[in-house]
């Protein structure tokens, strides 16, 4: 949606000054350039919503502009049609002007010294043909680096696809609305009693996996409950990794629908373009009861052509599998948990932050074991248990130096 920007005290409200917050890169296209095929449909010469480079036509991004009273330009509007990006301040325009021997950057507009007035497109498209690289640089409300939205911080969402009132919710909120249903209710949340490690690789389909790949594992947590009516897969990936991706996952059988269940709970925030160095907590109700069941299911889709490659599942009495020993382990302790994890440490990285690195943290957490490392070797190399992120309230460390990135030697 374009040309169809708020007030500027709206828009004020909705950004409002700061820094910190998630930063996206949409890439302006001129009205007479035709975009190739990925990024546009053959037919009708229309842009494709939510691609990851976000492209917009320049005029229409110009006309979703609108200024607050203190100088900044905000975008306001639905850009490239995804539902999370809907207000962002622009910091600047960046154009790669080619010739004939070198290439030369531009900022044709910066807030920095151009604040206060509105960027145009005389300045942005020179004359030369070959300027199709044209860049804004905009950045959401500060309050997003800790999550999709100032009244619910948290980058942690748990999909309760096994309750009646099926819904996604995330940060603060998926307390509230567990005490709040339990409550109505006259009972409380579920007590988790098992926890059991697990890991797999990647069906790449007909690709040939290559070296990187055949050690390249996901590791995940599988949560058993008292009720014993379902079981919960708690995962660490990438930040919009799911909803960037159209909500499939592979803990649910209908991935391959067009709109998945999962998709259509997702609230709009959380469709947005991913970014591969932070990181979400996702917590998937599944329909199998016990260890054995999920078990089946793994085996069910284990192929090349299928989701998973060569899964590696603890078995009962084993050292990755085992009772959760903590005193407070209801559900709610359990986000309370999750969400004090990421508070702490939003970042994800292949070395020393990933799937697996979390995945041994939060299984040593919850059955009290040493020693627990991640599933390959590869992911030992650099990691270091830092279980205790679970259990502090990460506003208490805002003006501190991050313990959690001080010890990681990065």
């Amino acid at each position: 949606m374009y040309g169809q920007p708020v007030s500027p005290e709206e828009a004020a409200a909705q950004c409002p000054p700061g820094t910190g917050g998630l930063v996206y890169h949409a890439h302006l296209l001129p009205d007479d350039y035709t975009p190739p095929e990925d990024l546009a449909d053959a037919s009708t010469g229309e842009l494709k919503p939510r691609r990851a480079s976000l492209p917009v036509r320049a005029k229409d991004f110009l006309a979703s502009l609108v200024m607050t009273a203190d100088g900044r330009v905000i975008f306001s509007g639905v850009l490239n049609g995804w539902p999370g990006l809907t207000c962002l301040e622009l910091r600047s325009i960046t154009c790669k002007l080619v010739g004939r021997l070198s290439a030369q950057i531009v900022r044709p507009w910066d807030a920095a010294k151009d604040g206060g007035s509105m960027p145009d497109l005389a300045t942005i498209f020179v004359a030369d043909d070959s300027n199709r690289n044209v860049r804004a640089t905009l950045r959401m409300a500060s309050w997003s680096s800790h999550g999709w939205s100032p009244s619910s911080p948290g980058a942690v969402w748990w999909f309760h696809s096994q309750r009646a009132a099926k819904k996604v919710a995330y940060g603060e909120d998926i307390i509230r609305g567990l005490r709040q249903g339990y409550d109505d209710a006259g009972d409380k949340p579920p007590a988790c009693t098992r926890a059991t490690l697990f890991a797999h690789r990647y069906a790449l389909g007909k690709r040939p996996e290559s070296t990187k790949d055949k050690v390249t594992y996901h590791g995940a947590i599988l949560l058993e409950w008292d009720h014993g009516a379902f079981c919960t897969v708690v995962e660490l990936a990438t930040l919009n990794g799911c909803g960037g991706r159209k909500g499939k996952a592979n803990w649910h059988r209908d991935k391959l629908q067009e709109v998945t269940e999962l998709y259509s709970y997702m609230p709009p925030e959380l469709i947005a373009p991913w970014h591969t160095d932070l990181a979400e907590i996702r917590c998937h109700d599944v329909p199998m009861r016990t260890p054995e069941e999920f078990k089946e299911f793994l085996d069910e889709f284990t192929g090349p052509d299928l989701r998973f490659i060569d899964p590696h599942f603890a078995s009962r009495g084993s050292r990755h599998c085992g009772d959760v020993r903590l005193t407070f382990r209801r559900q709610d302790h359990i986000a309370r948990y999750l969400l004090n994890y990421m508070g702490r440490d939003g970042r994800y990285r292949q070395e020393f932050r990933n799937c697996q690195t979390f995945a041994a943290d939060f299984f040593s957490f919850l059955a009290g074991h040493k020693d627990i490392k991640p599933f390959h070797p590869v992911c030992r190399v650099a990691y270091r248990n830092r279980s205790h992120l679970f259990l502090y309230e990460p506003d208490a460390f805002r003006d501190e130096e991050d313990p959690a990135s001080a010890s990681d030697g990065t």
